[in-house]
């Protein structure tokens, strides 16, 4: 997955919605660190506006 993100110019904001809590926390971890991404993780049973996060390009 870092790859692949890596692979994205200018390093978009990534929202991390699946997987286990300690997983995503470190996948979030390393995305900021290897590639200075803004990364968040989800909390369970948050609501997303994917047209309110297309409109601001950063969390």
């Amino acid at each position: 997955l870092s790859d692949w993100y890596g692979g994205f110019e200018g390093h978009p904001p990534a929202l991390l919605v699946h997987g286990e809590p300690e997983a995503a926390t470190e996948l979030q971890r390393h995305l900021h660190t290897t590639h200075t991404a803004p990364v968040r993780v989800a909390r369970l049973g948050e609501r997303i506006d994917l047209a309110q996060l297309a409109v601001s390009s950063r969390f």
